[in-house]
Formats: C-alpha cells, structure tokens, sequence
C-alpha cells in the first residue's frame, strides 16, 4: 500500500506577518486589493455600534481612505527609504545617499503635514486626526535625525543615533497604529485574507528586549527584558485610580525637562531618560483607566518620546559644534510631540518649546 503524505497548505505571502504602521498599512492593504481600508492594530470597542457597510464604504472607511492620500507623498518614497537606512546601518551606502534620501523625504513628510492640517476630524472620533499628524511630525523627526547624523564623524555616538532613528521611526509607527485604533469602531470590520494571519504589533515598544536598546555615550535605561506582544484584553481600573497612579510616579515636570534639553545638563537628562522610562514601562503593567486603553497607550508612547527627547539632549551636548544645534533643534521637537500626547485629564503639561517646530518646510516654495 503506498504511503500518503498530509497535504500542506498553498503558500501566500505575509503568513504571520506582524504588521505596524504606516508601511505595513502600505504592503497589507496591497495584498487585500478591492477593501477600502485596514485597521492593522489597537482594541475594539464594546460600546460602539458596528457600523453598516455601504457599497462605498461607512464614513470611517472613507475617512481613512482620505487620510491616506494624505499620506501620498510620503508613501512613493516611504519603503526605499527604510530600506536605504537599513542599508547604511550596514555600511553599504555612504552618508551622502542617505542624507539625500532623508531630505527627500523631508520634502514629501512637509507635503503630507499640509494635507493633514486641513483635513477636518473625523466627528465619531475626533482624536484620530491629532494622531495622524502627530505621527507625520514623528516621521519628520526622525528624517531629521538622519540627516543630521550622516554628518556625525564615525565612532559610538553616531552608532548610538543611528538606533535613535529607529526608534523614533518606531513610536511615529505605533501613534499612527492609534489613529487607526481610534477610527477602527467605526469602519467595515476587517476581511480575513486566505493564508494570512496578521499579527498585531504590540502597542507599546519595549526597547530592553530588541536590538534598539540605548547605550553608551547615551543612557541605557534598562527595564524589563521581556518581549510583548499585543494584547486583545486589557484590565481596567477607575479613571480616578489612573491618575492617582501618573501623579505619584514622580515623572520629571516639563520644566525641569526644557532646561535640562536646553542647557545639555547631562546627568539631568541621563536621569530623566530612565524616569520617563520606568514610568511608561509601570502603565503597561498596570490597568488601563475605564474605557480608555487609548489614553494609557498614548501615554506610554508621549513618555517614550520625551526619554527619546532627553537623549538626544545628551547627543547635542557631547557632539561636535557644528551638530549640536541640530540635535538640540530634534530634541525639542521630540518633546513637543510627547507634550501634544499628554492626555489632559492628567491636566496641562508644556515644555514651552513652540509648536513651530514641527512644521517642515517644503523644498520648494509655492508660487504666490
């Protein structure tokens, strides 16, 4: 009797893919030609109606739809950019490829800021459009670091940037995946692809477990090791309960934060970077407010910024003069970005650095 074998499963492309952010948001919704959007990551929510398809879509897919051509012109050049930067990490393209490929994408992040300045929030769920932007200005941060770094001379600290980059391209990644969260309620809920199972990103990076870890000559803050990975539920606690919680973790203030960036306090600055740290890595393990995963998300990620924005503090102060300000420039506007992330039940939190900062010129000016 002749033997049989189990038959295996046609192969497809992007099995078990993780999928996060924007470029993700690119490659799935290829594979799924003909859906009008994705949501690829954050929670349901119980308390929202399931929204009634229409031939075109619900609003929320519509919405979404129009958010992405906002993100147009950054997503001809989004994906060979990454790619470009993974390439000089490996040392197999030279400073001024890759300082060209940034200013590039400078000029197409300042496109899609425009765009979504203008675009009206979308009424169901406001906060998703703040987010949008908030992850392009992230974007634009991170570009700006590129540039910056590939005139840093070779040896640790630009070795130290040059992770710096990713992980600010990383949090612009998981506050994009927040708008979509946000938005996800409202739109047609997502089609399963034969062959492919999406797995979330989780919502919050934990740098300790990875590769993109900081180190010397910036501060390795430490913390759990351990990997995450994206949780369907979470526990919750009273809103009240939460921010008794941020209030008593002892968070360094805006204040103190603006003058250590400002004056390059080093051991302020290595001191907050663990602070900010600490803290977001205790709200991960502890209950999410009342219906709010959202916010304790977003939290998380502002304090993960402004750690990023106290590092690059340090790398203003130990560059050379003629990276500094920069640096400095980034830093600040890191730290804008966490202020624009606080979550105003906790009450106002501004650094006093101008919210101008995250505007990125075009490369050519518009004629009148």
């Amino acid at each position: 009797m002749a033997s049989s074998k189990k038959k295996q499963p046609a192969r497809t492309g992007l099995r078990n893919r993780k999928v996060q952010g924007f470029a993700a948001l690119l490659v799935v919704a290829a594979v799924a030609s003909g859906v009008a959007a994705w949501s690829l990551s954050g929670s349901d929510s119980a308390d929202s109606p399931a929204p009634t398809p229409t031939p075109t879509g619900t609003p929320g897919d519509q919405y979404q739809g129009d958010v992405l051509k906002d993100f147009a012109n950054m997503s001809t050049t989004l994906v060979s950019y990454l790619q470009t930067l993974q390439n000089w990490r490996k040392d197999t393209v030279d400073d001024q490829q890759v300082a060209a490929a940034a200013q590039n994408m400078l000029g197409d992040i300042a496109a899609t800021q425009q765009a979504l300045a203008a675009r009206a929030a979308f009424e169901q769920a406001p906060r998703a459009v703040v987010d949008y932007r908030l992850a392009a200005d992230g974007y634009a941060q991170s570009a700006a670091l590129t540039k910056v770094t590939a005139a840093v001379p070779r040896g640790a600290l630009r070795t130290q940037l040059q992770l710096a980059i990713s992980r600010v391209q990383t949090l612009s990644d998981r506050v994009f995946d927040q708008a979509q969260a946000e938005l996800k309620p409202y739109m047609t809920p997502d089609r399963d692809i034969p062959g492919v199972v999406i797995r979330k990103a989780p919502e919050v990076p934990n740098w300790a477990a990875g590769d993109y870890a900081p180190k010397a000559p910036l501060t390795d803050v430490g913390g759990d090791k351990t990997q995450r990975e994206y949780q369907d539920t979470r526990p919750e606690q009273s809103v009240a309960a939460w921010s008794k919680l941020v209030r008593g973790a002892d968070l360094p203030s805006a204040k103190d934060e603006a003058t250590a960036i400002s004056d390059g306090k080093l051991p302020a600055l290595r001191t907050q970077a663990v602070d900010f740290t600490k803290v977001s890595d205790l709200l991960y393990g502890k209950p999410d407010p009342k219906a709010g995963r959202p916010s304790n998300t977003r939290l998380q990620l502002a304090l993960l910024i402004d750690a990023e924005a106290t590092q690059l503090g340090q790398a203003a102060a130990l560059a050379p003069q003629a990276d500094h300000d920069a640096l400095l420039t980034v830093a600040k506007s890191l730290a804008v970005i966490g202020d624009k992330l606080w979550d105003p039940q906790l009450g106002e939190r501004s650094t006093g650095f101008p919210d101008s900062l995250l505007t990125t010129l075009p490369t050519a000016t518009p004629a009148p």
